[in-house]
């Protein structure tokens, strides 16, 4: 979404944006790299602002969806610290909900209640419920499974639902982007 060191040269969701909408584009949240899903944007820095103060109080309700390794529990509430980028713990709270189960894996919601950086993946990653195809948190096995056997090359992390406050009119805003073809293809070659 963002530049980063790991891909410095290729272009960002954000300039992507200002080069359709031709002014520019501020982004008050942050997806991981290769999660698809709904993402707000805002045209000022004051609405941007606005925006992250609102996800900053947790004002904002976000809904992920997730192919996780593993037989998942029917709910799983996990209060666990993570550390910063300064290694200071943070408090992080995720509440997850299993939809569906398969052979050996597991389709899942995930409310996260914090935004601590890679929340959903380090949770689960504890939990050994690894997000497959999550190649820095994630199991090598199964990806490699999910890469030969079901074409999926990338995170199975969608973000679905994003519920927030308009900054501007104080109506309460619900978007939802349903899963991509991609995902949508592994879910149906699992049955």
């Amino acid at each position: 979404m963002h530049r980063s060191k790991l891909a410095p040269d290729k272009i960002t969701f954000v300039e992507l944006l200002q080069e359709r909408f031709g002014k520019r584009v501020f982004c008050p949240h942050r997806l991981d790299r290769q999660t698809s899903g709904v993402c707000v944007i805002a045209f000022d820095a004051i609405t941007t602002a606005v925006l992250q103060r609102s996800f900053a109080r947790r004002q904002v309700k976000k809904t992920y969806i997730a192919l996780t390794r593993g037989l998942f529990p029917e709910q799983l509430i996990v209060d666990r610290p993570l550390k910063d980028e300064n290694g200071q713990p943070k408090e992080a709270y995720t509440n997850f909900k299993c939809l569906r189960r398969f052979a050996h894996c597991s389709l899942i919601e995930a409310l996260p209640k914090t935004g601590r950086q890679h929340q959903i993946r380090r949770h689960l990653a504890h939990n050994a419920h690894h997000i497959v195809g999550d190649t820095t948190y994630g199991k090598g096995g199964i990806n490699r499974d999910f890469r030969q056997n079901h074409n999926l090359h990338r995170l199975f992390l969608h973000a679905q639902t994003l519920t927030f406050e308009h900054p501007r009119t104080g109506v309460e805003i619900t978007t939802t982007v349903e899963l991509p073809a991609e995902l949508l293809l592994v879910l149906s070659t699992l049955g």
